[in-house]
């Protein structure tokens, strides 16, 4: 993509620090032929990985696994310890990041690979962002309206400190690439990059959110599981704010793949699941696991959810996401006992704070509970979409998508010792869908596909209007 004049345009300033790679808007994804890749087993995965992680030098300074009790699932879980990227760069990296699996390798696979996507996306090149309106761009962009923030409501509540996004926005832009059009376009750089510092002059839009983050091992994998993430992080919130009853899961069976693996990892004494098929109207199996149970901080409440288009991988993961959640909520717990929910609960501020909310205030668990039901879906019938391939994947979910009118977008944020290593990071961003909010005073409530999907799923007859949603505090971490 080429600009031939710049009307209203000007380039931020460069940083006074050197990146590791800038990845420019006139130089990145001109275009994106997706093929399909070589596979990597999981032991040459974390293999490599591994190169990533050393107290002095590596990215990761350490790995610690999680202490799992007698009353947990049987999982393995991780946490990281990041370097101080400040040094090298404007701002610090997500120092937070851990992953889980059911060997003890898929878990530091997917540590190591969440902490490399959150240290990629903490770094741009200020020179490479476009700052200007839209209406005086000369390149296509994704117009404002698609982009789902806030309501009328909101911004005009005193105090509000985010900006309508119109055509008229003063912000910064970076480039991306469609793979419904197959060109690129130009998005707001503050939805791609994490964290994101605004500069002088430009409307605060909205915080920056991981969703749609992902390192795979090539660019291909990267790309199905942002596309995976998007889809999932819609569908739930979806859920929680319409307060749907949705179909019910029973894994009591040990006849299916999912009943084996409930039996043999998850059936723990004291823990009581409910699994909820949230699927959308896009049609990609998505799924909810809400696990309530007692441990030796006292009861914990703890979610997971998943997206896959085969649904027993989906149930796999949002049980393994769910599971994971009880050694980190022992540790806040034991850490910050007194903690409790302000006024309004205006001190939930992050993931973390809406991960902790319900067993730090147990009296509160009903809130959680209105998912349950009789199980309405035997999981000897759970449907598989796979083509058994990453791009025969993507090329399925794109398809369901492009039905629905929404554009799948690219943004490459590999930085350049990630890419030798054999890794890739990308920002995975689908406009129009529902994203997920961190800060309870901040809910996205802009959007008309949050008050159309329950009527057009068949839950309500009419939309929903936004003083009808849930105004409890939703439970991801």
């Amino acid at each position: 993509m080429r600009c031939s004049s710049y009307r209203g345009v000007r380039f931020v300033g460069l940083p006074r620090i050197s990146l590791p790679r800038a990845i420019g808007w006139d130089k990145s994804m001109q275009s994106v032929a997706l093929t399909e890749p070589t596979p990597r087993s999981i032991s040459e995965t974390v293999r490599l990985a591994y190169r990533f992680v050393s107290y002095k030098t590596g990215v990761i300074k350490a790995i610690l696994e999680q202490s799992i009790e007698q009353d947990d699932p049987f999982i393995f879980s991780f946490g990281t310890v990041m370097n101080d990227t400040s040094r090298y760069s404007p701002h610090q990296c997500s120092v937070r990041n851990g992953g889980a699996g059911l060997t003890r390798e898929e878990a530091i696979a997917a540590t190591i690979g969440e902490a490399i996507e959150r240290y990629c996306s903490n770094f741009y090149n200020r020179a490479s962002l476009l700052f200007s309106s839209y209406e005086d761009l000369n390149c296509e962009a994704v117009p404002p309206e698609d982009f789902t923030l806030y309501s009328d409501r909101q911004y005009d509540q005193e105090g509000f400190p985010f900006k309508r996004f119109t055509r008229k926005s003063q912000i910064c832009w970076t480039q991306a690439y469609s793979l419904l059009d197959h060109k690129p376009k130009l998005v707001p750089a503050c939805f791609v990059y994490l964290p994101y510092l605004y500069t002088q002059g430009e409307s605060l839009l909205g915080p920056s959110i991981s969703t749609g983050l992902s390192c795979g091992n090539s660019l291909e994998e990267a790309i199905l599981t942002g596309i995976y993430e998007c889809i999932e992080r819609d569908a739930f919130i979806i859920m929680w704010l319409n307060k749907l009853v949705m179909p019910v899961v029973t894994l009591e069976s040990n006849e299916s793949q999912s009943g084996q693996l409930f039996a043999e990892k998850f059936a723990v004494s004291g823990i009581e699941y409910c699994i909820c098929d949230i699927t959308s109207d896009i049609g990609v199996p998505t799924y909810y696991t809400l696990a309530i149970g007692n441990s030796t901080v006292g009861k914990l409440a703890c979610v997971g959810s998943a997206t896959r288009l085969n649904a027993a991988e989906a149930i796999r993961k949002s049980l393994i996401e769910s599971a994971q959640g009880r050694p980190y909520l022992r540790y806040v717990l034991r850490k910050d006992p007194d903690w409790t929910c302000g006024e309004n609960f205006s001190n939930l501020q992050n993931f973390d704070d809406h991960g902790r909310l319900y067993s730090s205030v147990p009296d509160l668990i009903p809130k959680l509970e209105f998912v349950k039901q009789p199980p309405t879906v035997s999981a000897e019938k759970l449907s598989n979409l796979s083509t058994g391939t990453i791009v025969g994947d993507i090329e399925v979910c794109l398809e369901k998508l492009a039905t629905k009118g929404f554009d799948v977008l690219v943004v490459d944020l590999t930085t350049r010792d990630v890419a030798e290593v054999g890794f890739r990071v990308v920002r995975v961003l689908i406009p129009k869908l529902q994203p997920l909010h961190g800060n309870h005073q901040f809910r996205f409530l802009g959007g008309k596909r949050l008050y159309e999907a329950p009527r057009i799923l068949g839950y309500t007859a009419q939309d929903t209007a936004e003083e009808e949603l849930y105004p409890w505090p939703h439970p991801f971490p």
